[in-house]
């Protein structure tokens, strides 16, 4: 006696089921790549507002060792400003050993008591550079002006008067936390070379990361194409 099987036939899928899954799977890829585009952008705004930075305080830090190297009596500036690096605590609160200052170039005849100068310190050798709070005023009987400075962290007032040719500068108050240390940083060999280094790396390896997953994300188009197929779905018959 024979035996009979059966077998369900399987049922198709409708045809706008096949044709809306497509779509929104392009839908969803397309929203992908205007991501992945998006992201790319942002990437290389990021590298190229890096490098620009890292350039220009290149160039700033070339022309103040230049004009340092020109004139080394006095205290190099860019546009009558004068950046200095705080080595010291001795004006703590105001700023501190690792701070970025700006001074301005300002005339001693307008310079009052309470003002925070800049000055070559007459009593170092290497006539280094010393920021103080103007104590005193002195006016001379020849017309000459003097300097008695007192660092805000100090008990006592600076011995010596600081003549006003010594004045570099006058801090009006710009300060930035941390960025003397990362400045003497940038200034050595090794602080050059990431200058260079890093915006390279943020351009190039995001790049080749992105354009991988293009390639990646090309393959499976191309094989569906050749073989009339989308993935998880059956040609049309």
């Amino acid at each position: 006696m024979g035996t009979f099987r059966f077998q369900m036939a399987r049922q198709p899928r409708p045809i706008y089921q096949i044709r809306s899954g497509a779509a929104e799977n392009g839908a969803g890829a397309g929203r992908k790549g205007q991501v992945m585009k998006l992201m790319q952008k942002i990437t290389k705004g990021i590298a190229g507002a890096f490098a620009g930075l890292s350039l220009i305080l290149i160039i700033l830090m070339a022309a103040l060792w230049i004009k340092g190297v020109a004139h080394p009596e006095e205290t190099p500036a860019v546009f009558g400003l004068v950046p200095l690096i705080v080595h010291t605590d001795s004006m703590a609160p105001a700023f501190q050993s690792g701070d970025l200052i700006i001074g301005v170039r300002t005339k001693p005849d307008d310079i009052q008591k309470g003002d925070v100068i800049s000055f070559r310190d007459p009593a170092s050798p290497t006539a280094a550079i010393v920021t103080h709070r103007v104590w005193e005023v002195i006016r001379k009987e020849d017309g000459s002006i003097a300097f008695r400075t007192k660092g805000d962290a100090n008990r006592a007032v600076d011995e010596d008067p600081v003549p006003a040719d010594a004045v570099a500068s006058v801090w009006q108050g710009a300060c930035f936390r941390g960025a003397g240390k990362i400045l003497s940083f940038l200034r050595t060999g090794p602080g050059l070379f990431i200058c260079f280094l890093v915006p390279l790396l943020i351009f190039l390896v995001p790049e080749a990361v992105f354009e991988s997953l293009e390639k990646r994300k090309e393959r499976p188009a191309g094989v569906a194409a050749a073989g009339g197929e989308t993935r998880g779905q059956r040609p049309l018959r």
